[in-house]
């Protein structure tokens, strides 16, 4: 792609639709210095949280300094919310607790992008459900449970309010007539694999198309780990699976649950989050991407400091582009060294929802687009047969 002074020209003109093509071609060349902005914002409207879960941090008492303040929210919303394709409207904290959400929301529905929002749901209200389906947002709620006592087990809150909301949620979902969507996201712990099949049952009552399961992070020793549970988890994945296909439910692994449980063809090629994506938490600080979420010194910049332009090309992102681009499969320590979490996701992590973005993109992204959603196949001890061998999960 031949890129002048003009194309930023361009994008003002044609908006989002413009970015997301030139963005696109950007992330084909692995070009360092880019014209387009990102596509996809994930914007930390908060670090306040209304739960203490066990798989995530400890308790600590309401701050209104942790909310990012009116001017800085003004300011993206008028600068780049207008190029964006999804704006991913919380961070690591709880969106759903700011009295001002509602007016987040419109903010940001009236300058045209796709709103997404992970939540635990617990204090969504009817009228905040209602918003968000009419919006045509893609909320992701994260189960974790199937069962209260699991629930309290892990942390994660009152299962009756969930079981309310939920029920809200997909009332307000069907009377909008197909505008928002609702999807699960469950963290597997050895707490509640038993429970993958109950979650995806769960998921199918409520009209849920789409479950993606996760690993813990955690320390080998911690009891959460799947260390505890390896073998396991060919069984409780086989009988997810079979309830997924009989309720009509996909069911998606977002990364493998073990490093003995990979399917090296649905890995990225390249990883598409350095051109694509953009975290900006509550205190202006600008990352490169959602599973870096909580991770401050992983940042690459400050708006407080310097403008977004500078920080989007400057020299840290351009490095970052730049040793993402020289990727080839099985040759990861360029990038891995500067960047570890890189280097994992490279290993481990699998397309999570890159494809409602653009679908054309998740082609180029994984090697084969057919292996999504997946199920591992072993790399360890353990046999094919255990793991299904990488089959697609329905």
């Amino acid at each position: 792609m031949e890129r002048t002074a003009n194309t930023r020209r361009t994008l003002a003109r044609s908006g989002r639709a413009e970015n997301l093509h030139v963005n696109l071609e950007e992330y084909e060349e692995g070009v360092s210095r880019v014209e387009s902005l990102p596509p996809v914002l994930f914007v930390e409207l908060t670090q306040n949280c209304n739960l203490h879960c066990r798989m995530c941090r400890s308790a600590s008492g309401y701050q209104t300094s942790l909310n990012m303040t009116d001017s800085l929210f003004e300011l993206l919303t008028r600068d780049l919310f207008p190029y964006a394709s999804i704006v991913d409207l919380r961070g690591w904290g709880e969106s759903t607790v700011l009295r001002n959400l509602a007016d987040r929301l419109t903010q940001t529905a009236l300058a045209g992008p796709r709103i997404r929002l992970v939540t635990n749901a617990l204090a969504i209200t009817g009228s905040l459900w209602t918003m968000l389906m009419e919006s045509g947002a893609s909320v992701i709620v994260s189960v974790d449970a199937a069962t209260p006592e699991t629930m309290q087990a892990l942390g994660r809150g009152s299962f009756e309010k969930l079981t309310r909301s939920l029920e809200t949620g997909a009332r307000e979902r069907d009377r909008a007539a197909g505008a928002g969507t609702i999807r699960f996201n469950t963290v597997i712990t050895s707490l509640n694999l038993n429970e993958i099949a109950d979650i995806v049952r769960m998921a199918a009552g409520y009209g849920v198309d789409r479950v993606t399961i996760f690993q813990v992070v955690a320390s080998r020793s911690s009891p959460l780990h799947l260390d505890h549970r390896i073998a396991d988890l060919p069984a409780y994945l086989t009988q997810a699976e079979g309830v997924a296909r009989e309720s009509g439910v996909e069911l998606r692994l977002g990364a493998s649950l073990h490093e003995e449980v990979v399917v090296d063809e649905g890995l990225p090629n390249r990883c598409s989050h350095p051109w694509e994506y953009c975290y900006i938490d509550y205190a202006g600080n600008v990352g490169y991407c959602d599973h870096l979420i909580g991770h401050s010194g992983l940042m690459l910049g400050n708006l407080g400091n310097d403008s977004f332009d500078d920080i989007w090309n400057g020299a840290r992102f351009q490095e970052l582009r730049s040793l993402h681009a020289k990727v080839r499969r099985g040759d990861l320590a360029e990038v891995a060294a500067p960047y570890p979490h890189c280097g994992w996701c490279y290993k481990r992590r699998y397309v999570d929802f890159e494809d409602d973005t653009n679908a054309a993109a998740t082609e180029r992204i994984v090697s084969t687009s057919r292996m999504l959603p997946l199920l591992g196949q072993p790399v360890g001890p353990h046999s094919r047969a255990d793991f299904m061998g990488g089959r697609k999960l329905l």
